[in-house]
């Protein structure tokens, strides 16, 4: 549902759902669920939602209420415009804040301490974002959202005619409610599952799953040992054909992994006239930073929500003389007039792959 835009033709892989599973489902939605019920509230707080104080909120928490409604707005109207990868899309945006407020308050720490007033708050804001994802997630995903209701204390949804269940004001959970840790949303898969996972729906596993099986393989079809006197028989191999300058094979264009990376946020490196950090999502559990030297071209707040093409397999690279790591490179063309981003005339989900 996130990947396929309705109505248009869309690009759908295997690998891509695994990674999809993985990164999105499992290490951002799931691991939500996890790093909050199963150990601060169980831990700290004797299972219980903390009681809901707005005079307590902080700027965190405020920023992360304001991603939550725009997030719930957003959603409802892509899906009333028939559009579910979009309302997805816009969903997601409330994971990821979600996610990066527990990282910014760390509340592993605020436990080390014993100041249990600021972790009420951060289990709180934690914990209502979850509720306020399970429904609006549910039409999507009715039986892992109601997995998430229980988890936190709730009860399953049920579709009611002329009840509108859509979230819309914060502190819908109530303090005292006894959450129930569960199994994980969504474990990840072993290399065995999955293969598994492959093999039940009919398809061959990439070669990077393949590969325990090809020693075996390759002993069977090892040639008998050639007799004396007995002509060598021809080979069927076909001859590599001479290279040419600047001429590369479709095996060579498969080698990389182009995204299409939609542009959280921006900022100049300090001390570089040139270089702009940039947090793109390109359909992972977090979005990713990458260093592009386009500042001398584009303002920060200009690149803010744009789609943009980037290469996803290029191996990290990390530039020293400002401590900053970059994942992966943004794709520009430049010519006398300047220099341009490659960004779609259409709004593509984030993570599609170009070709």
């Amino acid at each position: 549902m996130r990947a396929v835009a309705l109505g248009s033709d869309s690009d759908f892989s295997h690998a891509n759902l695994l990674a999809r599973y993985h990164g999105d489902l499992g290490n951002g939605l799931g691991n939500l669920l996890n790093r909050m019920v199963a150990s601060i509230v169980q831990k700290d707080l004797g299972g219980l939602v903390p009681r809901f104080d707005e005079a307590k909120l902080g700027e965190l928490e405020r920023g992360v209420i304001v991603t939550a409604e725009r997030s719930a707005a957003a959603a409802a109207q892509h899906l009333a415009n028939v559009a579910p990868h979009r309302a997805l899309e816009s969903i997601w945006e409330l994971v990821l804040a979600a996610n990066k407020y527990i990282d910014q308050t760390a509340p592993w720490a605020l436990s080390k301490k014993g100041d249990i007033a600021s972790l009420e708050v951060v289990a709180y804001t934690v914990l209502e974002s979850l509720r306020w994802l399970s429904v609006m997630l549910w039409p999507v995903m009715p039986g892992k959202c109601d997995d998430i209701r229980e988890q936190i204390g709730l009860p399953p949804l049920m579709p009611t005619e002329a009840v509108d269940r859509w979230p819309s004001a914060w502190g819908g959970i109530a303090g005292g409610t006894r959450t129930k840790p569960g199994a994980p949303l969504f474990p990840r898969l072993d290399e065995d599952q999955q293969r598994g996972f492959y093999e039940r729906l009919g398809v061959s596993p990439p070669d990077a799953l393949a590969k325990k099986d090809a020693p075996q393989k390759k002993a069977e079809k090892a040639p008998k040992e050639k007799k004396v006197g007995e002509s060598a028989a021809p080979s069927v191999a076909t001859e590599k054909k001479p290279s040419i300058p600047g001429v590369i094979t479709i095996d060579d264009l498969d080698k990389v992994e182009l995204r299409l990376g939609l542009v959280k946020s921006a900022e100049r490196v300090p001390k570089s006239d040139k270089l702009l950090e940039l947090s793109v999502d390109i359909g992972e559990g977090e979005p990713r930073t990458i260093l592009a030297g386009i500042g001398e071209h584009y303002a920060p707040e200009a690149l803010v929500g744009k789609r943009i093409a980037v290469v996803a397999n290029l191996a990290p690279r990390t530039f020293a003389k400002f401590g900053k790591t970059s994942h992966g490179m943004v794709i520009a063309a430049s010519d006398a007039n300047g220099l341009s981003v490659l960004s779609p005339d259409k709004d593509i989900t984030p993570g599609a792959r170009l070709k």
